[in-house]
């Protein structure tokens, strides 16, 4: 071999060498920048399991190399959602479900792996499927975990407390002893868990009551929170079903020796049944989050108990009727809570039901912000007190309702439509026996207020009272019911105004019945440049109507010597509210020094007064027919009729003339008694009939007595 060839012999052997290197780096790159494009290696999948409910499953995940993976998450799919599980197993290798609950889908499990290189992988699906969702069973569910009758569950063996929850063998009483729970995450889902509390479910069972006694203090707090969907959860929750569309309305019956406090959730409590407290409660929101309190059937509040509410909602929903027992409280507190669409509408109690309270208090604070509000673009479209539905009715016996709002003054009016009672079902009603209501508004960021609102009657006796104080932007009414009021013995109070000069009206009805026989009761109404008060006649007009001196009153009666005292020259006659198309017809009190607008501030009340001692007596006069061939002529009063010792402002009207031909050529003036005789009456005697009336005063009924003036045309 020559030189030559040798020396391309090593130049070609140098190149293979050099390929062969650059070959095997190059491979080992390509399996490197493979093995880095691929995400984690399952070598066991998570398998599918069957469970007889209440008891829960496990599901496991294995890698290779699980020193490369940088998280594990587990999702739920039940056919329709996917929903990734939150819970402190979720983000492991092995989920664990502690309990299952008899109307679970068959739901399918996966887990996401994403190894320390960003890639993941997903493992084949799991199934769980529930095996005995026929078999009825009362189970009490504590967070996630499953407690059967005749079992004891301790708290302090899970995450999230501690205490000992005791479940008797009949499966109708639940004994916690001091149980303290806080739920800021579960085992398996915060929102699929089946309480973040406690959650006492039941399948057609015949225990129609459950105790739960607390056996030294019970704190649940739940301080989950969805931001997503703007949820909480329920922290104490009930599912009592029945096939028996008769079965008697269960009841949940809290007692014992300790204090029950619960926070947290979108509804703290909600159940179906009726729902009795035999022991005090505080009932809160978790921070700023919306919060109802309690939703239920029927409420029964014990003797001497005391509910506080501290709530971004409302406080109580009774869908039956709540009872507030002799020396119980209900204290609720009640902040609008932040919205993120549209107009928020809140009561701090809202029935669908009676009301019933006997020796009771119920005082409500609300108060908004308008910082919750503005940065949304949206408003606090209704916000109030107590709210009717249905047959919600309010009966109370020496008992008192306060309602107080507070609003934090923003750029702008962003809260409309306030109200202390509202009734919005059918013909809701008032009965106060020795009762106080007191309401009390005064922004300038409120537009529109009804102190109290009802489609039915109120009635009022035995020294109760009503004090409503109510002063915003827009329409101002302290008290308005489209039904009668019936005042017995009693007092109201009522003083509106409105910053931007809308209508203010004070007392609004259909029919109102005043007897005050003692001194010590009165109804003050102040509607400031509004009306003090209006009765509905039924009717409606096209215009304003005005005063009318004749009028005789339908819807308005006084018992006994209760009158309007204030203003000391009143009447009633006909005025006009404003309507949707028309103005409606209204009764009104008038004060007769100025009868241009309805008086806008009266007292009504019991007087002792004697008889009036106005006497009166027509005179005849004689006029020429020659002067009133051209022109009319006045007679004085004093010329036709002798008045002496009236009592009060004395006005005349005239009932009507003997010759009926000519009544049209006599006029009286209504406040100066003069006769005006028109030009053109014929020659004769004429006798016109006046009834003058005496209004009396604080010591004097008002009297009529009939004058008859004779007056001769020569």
């Amino acid at each position: 071999m020559s030189k030559t060839q040798m020396r391309n012999l090593k130049q070609l052997v140098i190149i293979l060498i050099v390929a062969a290197a650059i070959i095997w780096k190059t491979g080992s790159v390509w399996a490197a920048s493979n093995e880095e494009d691929t995400g984690p290696v399952i070598t066991k999948q998570p398998e599918s399991v069957e469970v007889n409910y209440p008891k829960g499953a496990t599901f496991h995940v294995e890698v290779e190399n699980p020193d490369n993976v940088e998280s594990y998450r587990w999702e739920y799919t039940d056919g329709y959602h996917v929903f990734k599980l939150d819970g402190t197993s979720a983000s492991t290798d092995t989920l664990v479900i502690p309990s299952t609950m008899q109307d679970d889908p068959e739901g399918k499990l996966t887990c996401i792996i994403k190894g320390k290189n960003g890639v993941e992988t997903v493992s084949e699906p799991a199934t769980i499927k529930i095996v005995n969702p026929q078999e009825d069973k009362t189970v009490l569910y504590v967070g996630d975990y499953a407690v059967l009758p005749g079992e004891t569950f301790d708290i302090s063996k899970t995450i999230f407390g501690s205490g000992i929850v005791t479940f008797n063998e009949s499966g109708s009483d639940i004994t916690l002893k001091d149980v303290k729970i806080e739920t800021p995450n579960s085992v398996f889902d915060s929102t699929l868990t089946q309480s973040l509390g406690l959650m006492l479910c039941r399948q057609n069972g015949n225990v129609n009551e459950y105790n739960i006694h607390l056996d030294g203090d019970c704190t649940i707090k739940n301080s989950y929170f969805d931001e997503s969907i703007n949820s909480s959860g329920i922290t104490f929750g009930t599912y009592l079903y029945s096939d028996d569309e008769e079965a008697e309305v269960p009841l949940i019956r809290f007692d014992g020796n300790g204090k029950l406090n619960l926070s947290g959730g979108t509804d703290v409590i909600y159940t179906e049944a009726d729902v009795e407290f035999n022991t005090d409660a505080a009932i809160t929101a978790y921070k700023d989050h919306f919060c109802d309190g309690i939703v239920c059937h029927n409420l029964y509040v014990e003797p001497g108990r005391h509910l506080k509410f501290k709530v971004n909602g409302t406080g109580i929903e009774s869908q039956g009727q709540i009872f507030a027992r002799k020396g119980s409280v209900i204290d609720i507190e009640t902040k609008a809570p932040h919205v993120s669409v549209g107009d928020t509408n809140k009561a701090a109690m809202f029935l669908y039901g009676l009301l019933t309270m006997t020796g009771a208090k119920i005082n409500i604070h609300c108060q908004a912000d308008s910082n919750q509000f503005i940065p949304y673009n949206s408003e606090l479209g209704a916000f109030g007190g107590i709210i009717f539905s249905e047959s919600g009715a309010i009966e109370a016996e020496n008992s008192s309702i306060l309602i107080d709002f507070k609003t934090v003054a923003g750029k702008k009016d962003y809260a409309h439509n306030y109200f202390g009672i509202l009734d919005s079902g059918e013909q809701g009603s008032i009965v106060l026996d020795n009762s106080d209501i007191t309401i009390r508004l005064n922004s300038k960021n409120v537009t529109d207020s009804n102190g109290i609102y009802l489609l039915g009657n109120m009635i009022m006796q035995k020294g109760s009272r009503i004090t409503c104080n109510m002063h915003n932007k827009g329409i101002v009414r302290a008290l308005a019911s489209e039904g009668n009021i019936s005042i017995k013995n009693s007092d109201i109070n009522v003083n509106v105004s409105s910053y931007d000069k809308k209508e203010t009206y004070g007392i609004l009805c259909n029919k109102a019945e005043f007897d005050l026989s003692n001194t010590k009761y009165k109804i003050l109404s102040k509607a400031n440049g509004g009306m003090a008060f209006g009765a509905n006649t039924g009717k409606k007009d096209k215009k304003k109507q005005k005063y009318d001196s004749s009028y005789k009153s339908s819807k308005v009666k006084f018992v006994g010597n209760t009158i309007c005292s204030s203003p000391r020259n009143c009447t009633i006659s006909l005025s006009s509210v404003p309507g949707s198309m028309n103005y409606i017809r209204v009764e009104t009190f008038y004060d007769l020094l100025n009868t241009k607008k309805p008086a806008q501030e009266i007292k009504i009340c019991k007087v002792n007064r004697a008889s009036n001692t106005i006497k009166v007596k027509g005179k005849t006069v004689t006029l020429r027919g020659n002067i009133l061939k051209k022109k009319s002529q006045v007679i004085a009063r004093n010329k036709a009729i002798s008045l002496s010792n009236a009592k009060g402002i004395v006005i005349y009207n005239k009932v009507n003339v003997n010759k009926k031909k000519y009544e049209k050529y006599f006029i009286v003036n209504q406040k100066t008694g003069k006769i005006t005789v028109k030009k053109g009456v014929a020659k004769g005697a004429y006798i016109i009939k006046v009834k003058v009336k005496a209004f009396g005063n604080n010591k004097y009924k008002p009297a009529e007595k009939t004058a008859n003036v004779t007056i001769k045309v020569k």
